[in-house]
């Protein structure tokens, strides 16, 4: 069971259900290739934060869109990602975490 959400190393489940390489669902490289060739870095970015603050995902709201402080976005990625591409990572996350 991996401590820091780092899941994607061994394959192995992260603490609180979230398995970023759960064979059900689409592979990270995947879903960021799915979305805007200007995003697909941010998108990166965006997984790998939500992978170490797994913590704060939830069926509500799996971009942690609102956990950080001041009700910001936990992971500043998601500021350069747009609407639809969202929906795309959100049901990635999902999946993932099994919500």
């Amino acid at each position: 069971m991996a401590t820091g959400g780092a899941a994607a190393t061994g394959g192995s489940s992260a603490a609180g259900g979230c398995d970023f390489t759960r064979a059900t669902c689409q592979t990270q490289s995947a879903v960021c290739s799915s979305v805007q060739t200007w995003e697909q870095t941010a998108c990166t970015g965006l997984l790998a934060c939500l992978e170490t603050n797994f913590t704060c995902i939830t069926a509500a709201d799996p971009l942690c869109s609102t956990k950080g402080s001041f009700g910001n976005p936990e992971c500043t990625d998601l500021y350069s990602i747009s609407a639809a591409s969202q929906v795309i990572i959100a049901n990635y996350v999902s999946c993932a975490c099994a919500l």
